[in-house]
């Protein structure tokens, strides 16, 4: 077998553990199934695929097998790292507001992650709906057993969650448009089984509530031990894939926003506004959104175009489909001003760049690096180029938040700027050097929910409204949000190093692009192999 089909055949293995991922994806034939309630099964898989790998390992390396050697490398880290994952207590704590079975429940709800067409694939979602019942239930009795040992997420994410619920059930995101045959049949669905789940975890969480603790980090999630920071640095691996200290990330984040804040300030100085802070600059000087959603949407189409500049002038060629721009669905307005949707396996949804209707969300100085990051040559470019390079699956959608979200950060600085759109490049990009040090802040040295919101507040000129909005995310998420910025610093860190052997930097972007996503280390290998010729 070739390098995609080994890496292919273990993809469709351990993606049919996930029935919700495995629609996702493209794949029929478990359009009846919301989760795998079983993690006893998952864990067996991985130890077993772990130990046959391993002996594989052994047989290649006797032969010399450097190749074949390399490939099944990348496959036994990945099921070492999910082996861990569930020696770890995060059952204990199984939902927050970014990620539980009702948000999971509304965005596989969505025309372009389901995808229904016959009665029957309608029929099998209608099985998947009692399915989800069934989960929730799962889910929450394993919350309860977490209580049980100690472990509790904090209060203000339950509080989160329940005011998400209020919001979910009063807007009815829940709802699904289905043939007029199935009405019926839906509709007693909706109303027996839908509606009462949302209920019965809402009046869950409202009794879990008073169990939960005042505490934010994770490093706390436990009153009996100290295992949340093992869980904390076991989430920095997965999600940065480089060997780094929560310490040092710390350092490097406050390194970063001091470098950062200096650039904006000689950009503000150079247009002769000296005597004011970046503050005072960016809300009375150069503040400005858009009219209405429609003139958002042409402008980032006109992006979408101008983009294919960058793209001639640094890589070797461009890919065949452009993502699709539209509007975010009314259920995520409240959580994200934009986001991107990959493409999925099967040629059932074409990769798609989602942006927030509330113009008042979105100033215009930011749309060009957002453009960048999100469209092409960022996320888009990223995925589709993959795909039409006929990559394996786990090349393309492994999870790694350092290489994914890196690259469109990184890719943000090959842009041609003005002054106002320079300030706000660098905007977004201080934004992500404060999730260093707020993230490791929180999660590593115990500050508070207030230490971290003055902290924000001071060194970003986001609106209080949404510097909260994201404080929330961190604090659900541990870790995640890290990728970005240390992502970025990897990928400018080797273009130096690139540029100064006098290499071209096409080929650098060819050969990150058409290795796939792998871990940082791994693409690191590739890059030094050139460079050290």
């Amino acid at each position: 077998m070739d390098k995609k089909e080994i890496l292919d055949n273990y993809f469709n293995e351990y993606i049919e553990l996930s029935p919700v991922l495995y629609t996702f994806y493209g794949f029929r034939g478990k359009e009846d199934i919301f989760k795998n309630i079983d993690d006893k099964e998952i864990i067996q898989y991985y130890i077993k695929k772990f130990i046959d790998t391993n002996d594989k390992l052994r047989t290649l390396q006797r032969q010399g097998d450097e190749h074949n050697y390399n490939i099944y490398r990348l496959i036994i880290e990945h099921t070492r790292m999910n082996i861990y994952y569930y020696s770890l207590p995060f059952i204990y704590i199984p939902f927050n507001h970014k990620s539980n079975p009702i948000t999971t429940f509304i965005t596989m709800n969505t025309d372009d992650k389901t995808f229904l067409e016959t009665i029957d694939d309608y029929k099998n979602y209608f099985k998947r709906i009692i399915s989800f019942k069934k989960y929730m239930i799962y889910q929450t009795n394993r919350s309860i057993d977490g209580l049980k040992k100690g472990f509790s997420p904090p209060k203000r994410t339950v509080e989160f969650m329940i005011k998400q619920l209020d919001n979910i059930l009063l807007n009815e995101s829940l709802k699904k448009d289905v043939p007029e045959s199935l009405e019926s049949e839906y509709n007693k669905l909706y109303s027996d089984i839908i509606i009462p789940t949302v209920i019965y975890f809402r009046e869950f969480l409202q009794k879990y509530l008073k169990y939960c603790r005042n505490t934010i980090g994770i490093h706390l999630v436990c009153k009996y031990s100290n295992i949340g920071i093992k869980m904390y640095k076991y989430l920095i691996q997965k999600h940065i894939t480089i060997d780094i200290s929560p310490k040092d990330i710390h350092k490097l984040g406050l390194e970063e926003v001091s470098k950062i804040t200096n650039n904006m300030s000689r950009i503000k100085d150079k247009m002769g506004f000296n005597s004011i802070t970046n503050n005072e600059f960016y809300k009375t000087k150069i503040f400005k959104t858009f009219n209405n959603s429609d003139e958002l949407l042409s402008h980032f189409k006109k992006l979408q175009n101008d983009n294919i500049l960058v793209i001639k002038k640094y890589f070797y060629k461009d890919i065949q489909k452009r993502a699709n721009i539209r509007l975010i669905p009314s259920h995520k307005k409240l959580e994200h001003i934009a986001f991107y949707v990959a493409p999925s396996i099967e040629p059932l949804r074409e990769g798609a760049f989602y942006i927030n209707s509330n113009t008042d969300l979105l100033p215009i100085c930011i749309c060009k690096s957002l453009s960048l990051h999100e469209d092409s040559p960022g996320h888009h470019f990223q995925f589709q180029y993959m795909k039409e390079a006929n990559l394996s699956n786990f090349l393309i959608y492994n999870k790694n938040t350092a290489y994914v979200e890196g690259w469109a950060l990184y890719v943000e600085s090959l842009g041609d700027y003005n002054d106002i759109e320079l300030f706000g490049k660098y905007m977004e990009e201080k934004l992500r050097a404060i999730r260093l040090v707020i993230d490791t802040g929180i999660h590593y040295y115990g500050w508070s929910y207030e230490k971290a919101l003055e902290y924000f507040s001071q060194n970003s000129l986001l609106p209080i409204d949404k510097i909260k909005k994201e404080l929330e995310r961190y604090i659900a998420m541990p870790a995640q949000a890290l990728g970005y910025k240390l992502g970025e610093l990897f990928f400018s860190r080797k273009q130096k190093e690139w540029l100064a052997k006098g290499l071209d930097i096409k080929e650098y972007h060819r050969i990150i692009l058409e290795g796939g996503i792998l871990s940082m280390t791994d693409l690191e290998r590739n890059i030094d192999s050139v460079l050290n010729k």
